[in-house]
Parts: structure tokens; sequence; C-alpha cells
């Protein structure tokens, strides 16, 4: 699942908390994007709870591809830096 982390009507969290506490989502894939400043709090639930993490500066198609393959493939996993 790919989504934004700022949505109009969701917040992204929740929905990461949701999809984890869910026996039927569980295993599926989160990867997320994010034009945030994330505070360190943000960061490590994040790198706790989902596959990948891209800044949305830092998106290309060929960059969304090779974490699509990588995550498919089970080998994505995005640790944000934390200060």
């Amino acid at each position: 699942m790919l989504f934004d982390l700022m949505m109009p009507k969701f917040a992204g969290f929740d929905v990461i908390k949701a999809l984890n506490e869910n026996p039927e989502t569980v295993d599926i894939p989160i990867i997320v994007s994010t034009a945030k400043d994330l505070s360190f709090e943000e960061k490590e639930l994040l790198n706790r709870n989902v596959s990948y993490v891209m800044q949305k500066e830092n998106i290309s198609r060929g960059r969304l591809l090779s974490v699509l393959h990588g995550v498919e493939g089970g080998k994505s996993r995005s640790k944000l830096t934390t200060p």
C-alpha cells in the first residue's frame, strides 16, 4: 500500500496503526510518501511500522519502481535518520 502521510480526511499514522492491528492487513507492505518535517518520535514510529518512507522531493518514477520491486521481494526497509 502506498499513501501520503498527510491526507485530507485521515491521519496517516492512524491508518498505519489500523492496518497493523488488523490480522487481515498486518502483512501488507506499507510505503509512505511525505513532505512532513518528522519529529524524532514520528521517525521512530515509521521505522518500526512501515516498509519504506519516501520524502516527496526525492520521488522519481525510477526510484518508486525500485522501491516497489524491493518491497515486493521483501528487501526494502527504509530507516529514517534521527538527530
